[in-house]
């Protein structure tokens, strides 16, 4: 199916499938996440951008742990 048959999301369904704010999936499309495509006044996606989505995943960052101490002066 390409881009073009797909139903177009409005930024606020887009935040209700991704579980997050309006206002975050607004950051992903100002970082470059996500694209901004504008449908009139509306800023508009496809299904499809956000399973491409690259979402950072929870927990504490990779090699965080075990990370030696600094010796006491």
């Amino acid at each position: 199916m390409s881009q073009e048959d797909e139903e177009l999301l409005t930024v606020d369904r887009a935040a209700e499938i991704l579980d997050v704010s309006h206002m975050t999936v607004r950051r992903y499309m100002d970082a470059g996440r996500l694209p901004k495509r504008r449908l009139g006044r509306e800023y508009v996606l496809y299904p499809s951008d956000l399973k491409k989505l690259e979402r950072p995943k929870a927990g504490r960052p990779r090699g965080s742990r075990n990370r030696p101490t600094p010796p006491a002066p």
